[in-house]
């Protein structure tokens, strides 16, 4: 697949939103596992172990950010420093 492939940036922008939602890295699986945009991908889903899924949900969360493209979100990294944790 191309870089610019439709279907793989539909599939990308879902994997975000899924890492990014609220919830243990089960919920984000079944919240992908379930996105129409990640049906080519549904073997990959099935295959991701959770706890692969828990450091990306925290990169994620700490340092994503999402701005609107070309017809699909894109997550670039901060360019400040994440917030301190409480």
């Amino acid at each position: 697949m191309s870089t610019d492939d439709p279907v793989l940036a539909a599939f990308q922008d879902a994997l975000l939103e899924a890492l990014a939602a609220p919830g243990d890295a089960a919920a984000a699986r079944e919240l992908l596992f379930r996105d129409p945009r990640s049906a080519v991908f549904r073997e990959y889903v099935r295959a991701m172990e959770p706890r692969m899924l828990e450091v990306a949900q925290e990169l994620v969360r700490r340092y994503g950010r999402r701005e609107a493209g070309a017809g699909h979100t894109e997550c670039e990294a901060r360019k400040e420093p994440p917030p301190s944790a409480p």
